[in-house]
């Protein structure tokens, strides 16, 4: 998961519990107050994203999918 959302430009950053993973994307942030997300992976060694997260990070994603194009073609212009 969080190889996938780094490719798309969100940053994502360990919670203050294990497992717990805030998401924020600096140019979303700044042009179209996204306040950010979160996803948790569990506990433990071996921990697994719980089974909710991957559908609301989806739903995430497709919200935002226009401004996230518009972002990666800027990205890619530089």
């Amino acid at each position: 998961m969080k190889q996938l959302l780094e490719a798309l430009g969100f940053k994502v950053e360990d919670g203050k519990q294990q497992g717990h993973k805030k998401v924020k994307h600096p140019w979303l942030s700044d042009h179209h107050h996204f306040r950010g997300s979160n996803y948790t992976c569990g506990h433990g060694a071996n921990s697994e994203l719980l089974k909710n997260y991957p559908k609301s990070m989806s739903k995430l994603v497709k919200r935002y999918e226009a401004e996230l194009k518009n972002y990666l073609e800027e990205e890619n212009t530089q």
